[in-house]
Order: structure tokens, then C-alpha cells, then sequence
């Protein structure tokens, strides 16, 4: 029996509205916010990340950024997100929003333990939310020194051991040298036995001046030879903790960080506090922030990255985002 529609039938399908939630939901939703607030603008889905679900914003003619940028909370209200970040990248604005928990997908180390380092002292640092990975090579004046900054629980331990793992990783003993400095006693304990340890993990007040007052007389000694290998990093497990058991070594920190650089000494070091006061001014080429308490400046010409993960395979669930 024939269809009895049949003769009204244009022979399109009508178009389905996007699913609740969904990313191009979502753009739907912001392009509505946007024009109940006077604001004409096209917001198309850029892409969407594990994590996070770029939109592009193009604005009408005359519209000003700032009118976008004033509306970040009802935008985030607005897509159910706990918040909404507005980047401006080249003729248009980017909207970055959070997925909910639930559908969020993680990152797994081995996807970045694929990625080919240009030098063996380059570590993939995460994913940006366009699918780009991040890089920092100690070799590279911006990030000679890298102090990672946050609170309790944001990462940069994990992100400090993910550095550490992919230089022992990547380099052999006769190339690296690693000086560990652990106030905690625990965060540092899984490197206890690697071969490129010069000296073993302290937490000793006293034995921490005296391993930085070594370094000091190794930079004197490397300026006068000329001699700038092996390359020693230098890692600080939280700043703060060091300076509160003994002042006297921040000074011994702050001379690595202004002429280590050029004589191949790094310092890598986590804080929670990442301000002047506690950091002794030291110059700190690259600073990454998870979520920090106290205020700290813009990372200069740092890419934006995401938490790193875990140092060890046996971590096979250590994830990071994107």
C-alpha cells in the first residue's frame, strides 16, 4: 500500500535539533545568550577536546570584545559549565567550556610517551585544547628553570615527576645528573634508585645547604673551566617548605636560577606560594600554575598546557587532560 504522505514529501529530511548537553547543544545555547544580550556574534563548535569544548566566536560588525568578555558567567551558566574561559585569537574570539564530569576522557602517559622529543632534553608537558602537544626543553633559555606553582591536590608534583621520569627517560648518566631536594620525605621516593642521582634524596635541613653549597662552588668552578657538562637539574620539592626549615638556601636558589642557565645547572621546583617573597627573586625562565592561592604574574610566553601524568608506567591509569 502506497504512503498516503507520499505526495508531500520534498524529499529532504527535516533537520533534528542537537541532543541536550551535546557540544553543538551547547553552541546553540551560547549563540542564544549572546543575542538576548544585545550581542550580535556566530558561535560555531571549534572543537571538541577531552575535556573541554572550543567555540569560535565571530563577531557582527562594530561589536566590541569586551561585551563578550563581561559575560563569562552567564555564558557559564547559561552551557552548565562551572565556568567559561574567552581567549582572542586571530578575527575571532574563543570560547573554552568545560564538559561535564562525565564526559570527560582522559589522557593517558603512553599517548604522550609516543610523541618524539626534538632534543633529549625536550618533555611533552600535556595537550592543548586544540590537540597540540606542549614542549619545554631545558636547552631553551625560557625554560632553563621551570617553577610549577598550585595548591594541595592540582598536580605539580605529578607534573614535577612526569619531567623527572622523561629526562631519566631520555638521557643517559654520563649526559644528566639529578640533585633531589625533598622537604616532604615522600614525594620524591619513587627516584630513590635511579643511576643518575649525584647524591641520595634529602630532606635534612642541614644536608640541603650543603648539597646547594656544592652547587655553588660547581658554578664557580664551571665559570672558570669552561666546562658546562653533564647537565645538572636541580629538583626543589616545594620552595616554601625549604625556605621555612632553614632562609639561608633561598639565596643559594636564587643564584642557580640567575646564571645556572649558561653553565648547564637547572632548577626545577614546585611551590604553593609562587610570589617574590618566598621565591627570593630567583629568575625563573618558565613558571606553570595549576590553581594558586596567591597571586602570581602571567607565565611569560608559556603555551597553555595541561596537568601531566604520572612518571612511572607501572602508573598505567595516570591520566591528564585536555
Amino acid at each position: 500500500m502506497s504512503d498516503p504522505t507520499a505526495a508531500f514529501q520534498t524529499g529532504t529530511t527535516p533537520s533534528t535539533p542537537p541532543a541536550t548537553g551535546t557540544a553543538e547543544f551547547n553552541a546553540a545555547v551560547l549563540q542564544a545568550t549572546l543575542n538576548t544580550r544585545k550581542v550580535q556574534a556566530i558561535v560555531a563548535l571549534a572543537w571538541s577536546g577531552p575535556q573541554i569544548d572550543a567555540f569560535s566566536v565571530s563577531l557582527g560588525l562594530g561589536e566590541k570584545p569586551e561585551n563578550v568578555e563581561a559575560l563569562q558567567g552567564a555564558l557559564a551558566l547559561a552551557a552548565g559549565a562551572e565556568s567559561c574561559r574567552v581567549g582572542r585569537i586571530p578575527g575571532k574570539l574563543l570560547l573554552e567550556i568545560p564538559k561535564p564530569a562525565d564526559q570527560r576522557k582522559p589522557l593517558l602517559a603512553g599517548r604522550l610517551e609516543t610523541l618524539a622529543p626534538a632534543t633529549c632534553t625536550s618533555v611533552c608537558l600535556g595537550i592543548t585544547t586544540g590537540g597540540t602537544p606542549v614542549w619545554a626543553d631545558l636547552a631553551d633559555e625560557r625554560f632553563a628553570h621551570i617553577i610549577l606553582g598550585g595548591t594541595t591536590g592540582s598536580g605539580k608534583s605529578v607534573l614535577l615527576r612526569w619531567i623527572i621520569y622523561r629526562l631519566i627517560q631520555q638521557n643517559p648518566t654520563n649526559s644528566l645528573r639529578l640533585i633531589m631536594l625533598d622537604p616532604k620525605r615522600f614525594e620524591l621516593k619513587q627516584f630513590a634508585k635511579v643511576p643518575h642521582l649525584l647524591h641520595p634524596i634529602t630532606s635534612s635541613p642541614l644536608e640541603v645547604a650543603r648539597l646547594l653549597a656544592w652547587v655553588g662552588r660547581e658554578l664557580d668552578r664551571r665559570a672558570d673551566s669552561g666546562r658546562v657538562r653533564p647537565r645538572i637539574v636541580v629538583v626543589v620539592e616545594e620552595v616554601a617548605d625549604l625556605a621555612q626549615t632553614n632562609r639561608e638556601v633561598l639565596p643559594l636558589i636564587g643564584r642557580i636560577a640567575q646564571i645556572g642557565r649558561a653553565l648547564g645547572i637547572n632548577l626545577l621546583a614546585t611551590t604553593q606560594q609562587p610570589g617574590a617573597k618566598v621565591l627570593a627573586r630567583p629568575s625563573a625562565t618558565s613558571r606553570r600554575a595549576s590553581s594558586a592561592a596567591s597571586p602570581a604574574r602571567p607565565w611569560p610566553k608559556a603555551p597553555a598546557a595541561v596537568p601531566a601524568p604520572g612518571p612511572m608506567r607501572s602508573w598505567a591509569k595516570a591520566t591528564c587532560y585536555c
